[in-house]
């Protein structure tokens, strides 16, 4: 997952957000484990990759863990 790239335009859309002052969230049905397979933490992975782009960071999107809801 650290090695997928963001869908182009979603950081644009996530900066234009914040410049306007618009709240968002990001809202996941990803599972924590996968099906099948290794029991890896696809919730961690997740935020890890937010954190890796720059999501979470206040100079950049600027959004907090508690704006992330992972199912």
């Amino acid at each position: 997952m650290a090695e997928a790239a963001p869908y182009p335009g979603v950081i644009d859309f996530f900066l234009a957000c914040k410049r306007a002052g618009i709240r968002v969230s990001i809202i996941s049905h990803k599972t924590r484990h996968p099906f099948i397979g290794e029991p890896y933490d696809l919730h961690a992975a997740a935020l890890n990759w937010l954190e890796l782009n720059g999501f979470f960071d206040p100079d950049i999107i600027g959004l907090t863990r508690e704006d992330v809801f992972l199912n």
